[in-house]
């Protein structure tokens, strides 16, 4: 039944949030669900050797959350232990009869249970159930669980001990302020400070020498893995003894030694450009050969066509936020080409020049691994790599998982490049998935 957009989607007066291993659906509730001036309570686990100790979890969100109501909202911790069902009802109970004594009449009390273990949310879910089926008309009390896959909010609306079952649009939800993919990232404790690209060095060189691989017969193809073979080794021998000169003098020491390989590559049978005699003949944004000129023919050249991409799609309005190149702190361990977040939806996408399968697939199990720890099983996953076949890598993928297509999933190789930017509208719109031959 869909809600009527009031009753269900009229934020509450006090919320009761699960915290898991993955804070994403909590900090979704915490800036949607809740009034300005309401209350939060949030029940952890306990740390033992038997269970997932989610205090530090719930220690990132309380300061994301109070940061983005600029404490104008009250946080209560709640520890329990997940394993003690009878635990965890009486504290349920002592805290909702504390908060039937306080609150005014027609206040709203909610339960969402989207975050963490199956056992901590059926025991919680029971437990507010039936007190909310014991008390009075006096309050509502609501159930509510998001499905970011569906894109939908479930809910059960409980009133005068009358149940209501409603959903609606997670569209529909407002969030209290402006949510980004660095907020999700900080829910996990990775600390990334500015080691990340909010847009990329050069676009047009990367739809360039992307475009040499749209369409090519087999020769062509190995002729450009071989141009890029090139660059990747004899330019960053190059850029390597440069690293770790000052700034501005990588650009001075770099160019005369670039331009001794010129004649070599772009007169020889794997040039892939017409009317490229040089390396400088390339350098369309800084007109000169540059340190980041070469850092992009190593490689980076993908990643920025890829993400310029992505952010024609967030000015289109299909994602709110979109991060490239999020790099771990010295401590943390979090590494990742593109995260783009679509309101309620994390999308995480890897990209890799390499083309022998059995290694670029290993970036592959990589990136899902790393959607899955940012936003759960509905995380969606795309990798892009010049590996020729999409389909070879999609049996590889679909075999390690017990030959299951995993969901949300859109892997491209070679063979897909051309309309690349529609395929990656459908994935992110819910469309096109991995296409698996059984």
């Amino acid at each position: 039944m869909e809600g009527d957009g009031i009753v269900g989607l009229r934020k509450s007066d006090y919320l009761f949030l699960i915290i898991g291993t993955n804070p994403f659906p909590n900090l979704i509730s915490a800036l949607t669900r809740v009034k300005v001036d309401g209350k939060i309570c949030c029940l952890y686990t306990k740390e033992s050797c038997n269970s997932s100790n989610t205090e530090k979890i719930y220690n990132n969100l309380n300061n994301i959350i109070k940061a983005k109501y600029e404490d104008k909202i009250e946080i209560e911790p709640m520890k329990i232990d997940k394993n003690n069902e009878k635990e965890t009802k009486k504290k349920m109970d002592d805290k909702l009869r504390d908060i039937l004594l306080s609150l005014p009449k027609n206040s709203r009390i909610e339960l969402n249970f989207t975050g963490g273990t199956k056992v901590m949310a059926s025991s919680a879910y029971y437990s507010f159930k039936q007190k909310a089926m014991e008390c009075s008309g006096d309050f509502t009390y609501l159930l509510s669980y998001i499905d970011s896959e569906k894109e939908r909010i479930f809910y059960e609306i409980i009133e005068n001990k009358v149940v209501k079952n409603c959903e609606e649009n997670l569209n529909k939800m407002e969030c209290y302020t402006n949510l980004g993919v660095s907020d999700i990232i900080s829910s996990h404790g990775f600390f990334i400070g500015n080691n990340y690209n909010i847009e990329p060095y050069d676009a047009e060189l990367g739809e360039r020498i992307f475009n040499t691989f749209v369409d090519v017969d087999k020769e062509r193809y190995l002729k450009n893995i071989k141009f890029l073979e090139y660059c990747f080794v004899n330019l960053g021998k190059i850029k390597d003894k440069v690293k770790s000169k000052p700034e501005n003098k990588r650009d001075e020491l770099i160019k005369p030694r670039v331009e001794k390989l010129g004649n070599e590559i772009f007169e020889g049978e794997f040039n892939p450009f017409h009317n490229v005699n040089c390396f400088k003949d390339l350098a369309v944004r800084d007109d000169d050969v540059t340190y980041n000129l070469i850092n992009s023919l190593c490689g980076n050249w993908f990643e920025d066509y890829i993400f310029n991409i992505i952010l024609n799609l967030k000015e289109e309005g299909l994602i709110i936020d979109a991060l490239n190149s999020v790099k771990k702190d010295e401590k943390g361990e979090f590494e990742v080409d593109i995260v783009a977040l679509k309101k309620y939806k994390i999308f995480s996408i890897s990209i890799t020049s390499q083309e022998n399968e059995d290694e670029a697939i290993l970036k592959l199990f990589e990136v899902k691994e790393r959607a899955k720890q940012l936003g759960g099983d509905e995380s969606g996953i795309c990798f892009i790599s010049l590996c020729e076949n999409s389909k070879s890598i999609e049996r590889k993928f679909m075999n390690i998982w017990d030959k299951e297509s995993p969901k949300n999933t859109l892997i491209i190789g070679v063979d897909r490049f051309k309309d690349i930017k529609e395929r990656l509208r459908t994935w992110i719109t819910g469309g096109e998935t991995a296409n698996y031959d059984k």
